[in-house]
């Protein structure tokens, strides 16, 4: 039996403060914030890139 090969995966984390975990992942780890929302007043979910790696 073949097994489907794996290219990406991409942990979900449940945090208290979106808008703060995504500075932290921006500023310190150096990933680019590449979607936050659903709306500016309103960050409940994010999603940060650096390099192969994604964040949730």
């Amino acid at each position: 039996m073949s097994r489907a090969a794996i290219s990406c995966i991409v942990p979900f984390f449940i945090v208290r403060n979106v808008p703060v975990a995504l500075e932290f992942y921006r500023d310190r780890l150096g990933f680019e914030v590449t979607f936050q929302g659903p709306s500016d007043d309103d960050i409940f979910f994010g999603i940060v890139e650096r390099g192969g790696a994604a964040r949730h």
